[in-house]
């Protein structure tokens, strides 16, 4: 399977279970350093970056003179000629008269407003902009380069008739009509106004979901979450076809969460979960006998008091060992809070049997450290599943552990 194909299944998964907030996306954002919140959030910035918004201002920036709409409006008047006499409707209104007063004359004259549709969209789009820049800009740094867009559109509105124009009551059809207009700014204006209606409408299909993450992860210190996020949507598809997935609300990192007939399941991402934790204190190997164990505690001391004094951010020299898994998933019996069985899942997005083996020590090390209650877990409690790119096998199962990659067969069910 190659990146095109598990980027759309992933899309395909994603939509489903974004419906009706049943999957969290903002430990995925938090862990690529994103400061976003939502597919929503990631959509409106993207707006913001696309070439279309980019064009559209810079045509803006070279445009000063907007158009106008112009009425003929006509006055009978008696006794005096003011304006531009209209002759064909003079003889009209005399005719009509029975040409008894040949002092009757219609004048005509024009009527400019720049109060049309056109100007409408126009403001509505810089309102528009203005404000998704004053909300988003400084949020994430992925909107650095657009950060002038703000002063762009108050320089512009500073010299412009714009500011006396309404446009609260513009409506969808009255956009749509200038998508039409033989004025480029016009219509570029009214595009980007039905398209972030439709984005705040929150309709993100299915090429929406493609494009976005694409844009957003499509490097190579991001792709390593994208691939998270893909296997959380496969373990969440194969365990919820006979169980009811559960509304979210705020947790700790908590991606999903559902339940069958017996059991509760709650998901996590890069993150130790609610019950275990992973790590050893520095007291317990502190007084080892052992050669190695000694000199590793001697070394690691060390190591954190020069760190300490060469850079700000200080070493927790309690912890000998700490991890925080990519996944987990905590299995409980209902009515009943204490841990049942949890999986552990490490993903690597890699095709190097190196860096696999580096994930297979680093899931081994959250199976034999992971605790409950400052106890080790017994080994029948945890479960270990490492997700790979690509691996030589198809499928392994080997006691607590079982590796998958992008060509598996096997399910990701969990069972008790």
């Amino acid at each position: 399977m190659n990146n095109k194909e598990w980027l759309k299944e992933m899309s395909d998964m994603l939509l489903i279970f974004l419906k009706g907030n049943r999957f969290s996306l903002s430990s995925f954002f938090e862990k690529a350093s994103f400061h976003i919140d939502s597919v929503e959030e990631l959509a409106m910035i993207h707006f913001l970056l696309q070439n279309e918004t980019a064009v559209f201002l810079e045509e803006l920036a070279k445009t000063r003179e907007l158009f106008p709409s112009s009425t003929n409006i006509h006055k009978k008047q008696s006794g005096k000629m003011a304006g531009h006499i209209q002759w064909k409707k003079t003889i009209e209104a005399r005719s009509r008269e029975g040409f008894t007063n040949r002092a009757t004359y219609v004048s005509g004259s024009k009527n400019r407003t720049f109060e049309t549709k056109e100007n409408k969209v126009l403001k509505a789009c810089l309102n528009m902009l203005r404000s998704l820049v004053q909300k988003y800009g400084e949020k994430t740094e992925l909107l650095s380069s657009v950060r002038d867009y703000e002063q762009k559109i108050n320089n512009y509105l500073a010299f412009s008739l714009l500011t006396s124009i309404s446009c609260e009551k513009i409506t969808n059809e009255e956009i749509k009509d200038v998508t039409t207009s033989k004025v480029s700014l016009y219509r570029q204006a009214a595009l980007l106004l039905l398209q972030y209606n439709r984005l705040n409408a929150k309709k993100v299909n299915e090429e929406d979901l493609l494009h976005l993450f694409q844009r957003t992860f499509w490097q190579p210190e991001q792709m390593d979450v994208l691939f998270e996020l893909y296997w959380a949507l496969k373990l969440v598809k194969e365990n919820t076809k006979e169980a009811t997935l559960h509304l979210l609300y705020e947790g700790e990192n908590l991606v999903a969460s559902w339940e069958d007939m017996s059991y509760t399941y709650k998901l996590y991402h890069n993150s130790k979960g609610s019950a275990l934790s992973f790590s050893v204190k520095m007291e317990e190997v502190d007084e080892s006998d052992h050669p190695y164990l000694a000199r590793k505690v001697l070394s690691q001391k060390e190591a954190n008091r020069l760190g300490n004094q060469l850079f700000t951010t200080k070493a927790r020299e309690h912890m000998f060992w700490q991890g925080r898994p990519d996944l987990v998933v905590e299995m409980r019996e209902k009515g009943r809070n204490e841990l049942y069985k949890a999986v552990v899942g490490e993903v690597k997005f890699t095709d190097s049997e190196t860096y696999a083996r580096e994930g297979l020590r680093e899931l081994c090390d959250y199976l034999y450290f992971a605790k409950i209650n400052n106890s080790y877990a017994k080994a029948e409690m945890i479960e270990g599943r490492l997700f790979l790119r690509d691996a030589p096998f198809s499928n392994v199962e080997e006691g607590q552990i079982s590796a998958y990659s992008l060509s598996s067969s096997s399910k990701l069910t969990i069972t008790p």
